[in-house]
């Protein structure tokens, strides 16, 4: 689909591959899972698009190295594994929540994608894999793949991050629990719900807080005094 940006690593993949001589592009997706249809011979999309794509790739001078697996069922994590680099959608539009990148977060496969939209949340510890613009898209991929020994730090830190959203989204799950539970012991869904989302507003309006105060009471005046330093 055109809105997942593809045709911006199509077009990136020539300068990519002469670069890496030895890397190949598996492409997992297509049309077909968001309800459109696959009517090219070849790839797993439209007819138009995947012309695009392939003029993109033939241009580029190595469309052998590029090998379509459409739609697979369930989760890509068998597939992960293998992966030096996971690059998803360049342009950012239309990424709200993407499973994908919690699939490859969970096995320290670093994602590059536009810090924008659903990704930025992903992305916002990792300026090496944040894509500014898609014109960057073979600058950002051919810094990283040259670059062994700082992929592996990026997985260790990855691993670490994606821990750390599961262990703040465990509340949300908590949450829920309690208010099924309320409700099977024949408790009203309202007056359950009610007490949970008390409980977890003040919880965020305290973290908020928190925020604020250690902006005001050590960032600030650390910046204050690291640029009157700077003077000096």
């Amino acid at each position: 689909m055109p809105s997942k940006g593809f045709h911006h690593l199509a077009r990136a993949w020539g300068s990519i591959s002469r670069s890496n001589p030895h890397s190949r592009l598996e492409v997992v997706g297509g049309s077909s899972l968001y309800g459109f249809p696959e009517d090219h011979p070849r790839l797993p999309t439209s007819l138009r698009y995947g012309n695009r794509i392939e003029e993109l790739l033939d241009n580029g001078g190595n469309s052998k190295s590029v090998k379509f697996f459409g739609v697979i069922s369930g989760s890509i994590e068998n597939r992960v594994g293998n992966w030096t680099l996971t690059v998803l959608n360049p342009a950012g539009i239309a990424e709200a929540d993407p499973s994908s990148v919690k699939d490859c977060m969970r096995q320290g496969v670093p994602v590059v994608g536009a810090f924008d939209y659903g990704l930025r949340s992903y992305l916002r510890k990792f300026p090496e894999l944040q894509i500014k613009s898609p014109r960057n898209t073979a600058r950002v991929v051919n810094h990283l793949l040259s670059r062994p020994l700082l992929i592996t730090q990026l997985s260790e830190r990855i691993k670490s991050f994606y821990l750390g959203l599961f262990d703040r989204n465990s509340s949300i799950v908590d949450n829920w629990t309690e208010i099924l539970l309320g409700v099977s012991s024949s408790q009203s869904f309202d007056s359950v719900a009610e007490k949970v989302m008390t409980r977890y507003v003040w919880e965020e309006q305290m973290l908020f807080k928190i925020r604020i105060i250690v902006r005001k009471r050590v960032i600030y005046p650390l910046l204050q005094l690291m640029n009157y330093l700077r003077r000096i």
